[in-house]
């Protein structure tokens, strides 16, 4: 099993990834980073089914990562880095 470090020491599992999503988009006019309603909704609608994984370590949330599980992962990590990390052949990925 291949896993990826999304920070402090939290690995997802590469093979159930479904998608990586920048938390810190601004919205016109403002220059503060919020969500897309649209990944409101997700993050919403995950904890409501206890589906949300925060695994920030108390920092800001920077990005947001699907899983084929139906779980949401919140971590500190933007998600540039973590794609990085994946497309890097030196990349912080055990298996």
């Amino acid at each position: 099993m291949k896993v990826l470090l999304i920070g402090f020491h939290h690995y997802v599992n590469l093979d159930r990834i479904v998608s990586i999503l920048d938390l810190r988009s601004t919205s016109p006019g403002s220059t503060m980073p919020r969500a897309s309603v649209p990944i409101r909704r997700i993050l919403d609608n995950a904890e409501g089914h206890d589906l949300l994984i925060v695994a920030t370590a108390g920092r800001s949330r920077k990005s947001v990562i699907v899983m084929d599980t139906g779980h949401i992962v919140l971590s500190s990590l933007s998600a540039e880095t973590l794609i990085g990390r994946l497309e890097r052949k030196d990349a912080p990925i055990s298996g």
